[in-house]
């Protein structure tokens, strides 16, 4: 099985494996979706690893891993795999919020089991000088080979992908809680005490809803997209966002739903969710996110407004594979 470098991958390659990310979605709810914005959308977001090639990122790299002067930079750069049968992979290194190493495969077709294991040895093989923890692949939610991968030893369901068009969505309130606009000097150190305060109770949590850094949130200000909850006088929460163009869409990605903790339990999070929604619903045409599905709460929360889930991220194990 071959391999080179992503930046020199030709268009019609990069296309095809576009496409099979694509195909690990599940489409068949979106009644708006331009299929070919979304390809495009694609390929965009697949060509952006090569971002990471720049002297400055590469020598962080070398740093950070304390690499010798044998590993080529190509090495360390997303490669593209093509195999004599005709499947196509793309694999690169990257790190979760744990700080493990991970290394993410997409295909132009189906990675099950049997085709993981093929492969894995040669990937991880030009990915020598990184130790990979986990293998991640995206998988379609409810298909076979999510139920065959999900059933190995340690394999862990990470991100889902949960989403919708503003026809899916649920807007009706019945709350006395309201929004204001998130104002950095007064609302960020409540934010920050609140949010320690969680993770000191619920340390687990610390990878999985990881706080939100200032800088982010002062974006996310700038383009009124980051609102704090308000019972009476009192802050209970905040809600933030960014647009993107996931799937070809004009969309709204939340970041960070979080409740302070004497108001967490008491069904605060979804009237904070659908009044947020309201307020941006003519002003995007896709509303998602990335949640971890070991955060259960967020991922029901997420549910009650309609928001369904459409892909799923899967770790497994690196010497599973191998």
């Amino acid at each position: 099985m071959k391999h080179y470098p992503l930046k020199d991958v030709k268009a019609d390659t990069l296309q095809r494996v576009a496409q099979g990310v694509l195909n690990t979605y599940h489409l068949g709810d979106l009644q708006e979706i331009d299929l070919d914005k979304a390809l495009r959308n694609e390929i965009k977001d697949l060509w952006a690893l090569n971002e990471g090639n720049d002297p400055q990122s590469l020598n962080e790299v070398r740093k950070r891993r304390q690499l010798s002067d044998s590993v080529t930079d190509e090495a360390l750069m997303p490669q593209i795999f093509e195999r004599d049968n005709g499947q196509v992979f793309l694999a690169h290194v990257c790190r979760n919020e744990a700080d493990e190493t991970l290394i993410e495969i997409f295909s132009n077709l189906s990675l099950d089991l049997a085709t993981l294991k093929e492969i894995t040895p040669q990937v991880c093989q030009a990915f020598s000088w990184c130790q990979a923890k986990y293998i991640t692949v995206w998988t379609r939610p409810g298909s076979d080979i999510e139920q065959q991968l999900l059933a190995l030893p340690g394999t862990l369901p990470c991100d889902s992908f949960v989403a919708a068009e503003p026809n899916q969505l649920l807007t009706d309130i019945d709350t006395g809680i309201r929004l204001r606009p998130f104002d950095l000097e007064q609302d960020w150190p409540w934010y920050q005490q609140e949010y320690n305060e969680f993770l000191a109770k619920q340390p687990e949590m610390k990878t999985i809803v990881p706080i939100s850094e200032k800088e982010e949130i002062k974006e996310a200000i700038e383009n009124n997209l980051c609102a704090c909850a308000m019972s009476g006088d009192k802050p209970i929460g905040m809600i933030m966002g960014e647009s993107s163009s996931e799937l070809g869409y004009n969309g709204l990605l939340f970041n960070d739903i979080f409740i302070a903790g004497q108001y967490r339990g008491l069904g605060y999070a979804s009237p904070m969710q659908r009044l947020f929604i309201k307020e941006q619903i003519n002003k995007f045409e896709f509303f998602f996110g990335f949640i971890n599905r070991e955060n259960t709460p967020s991922i029901k929360n997420a549910f009650k407004q309609g928001r369904r889930l459409l892909r799923q991220e899967i770790c497994i194990p690196g010497p599973l594979l191998i």
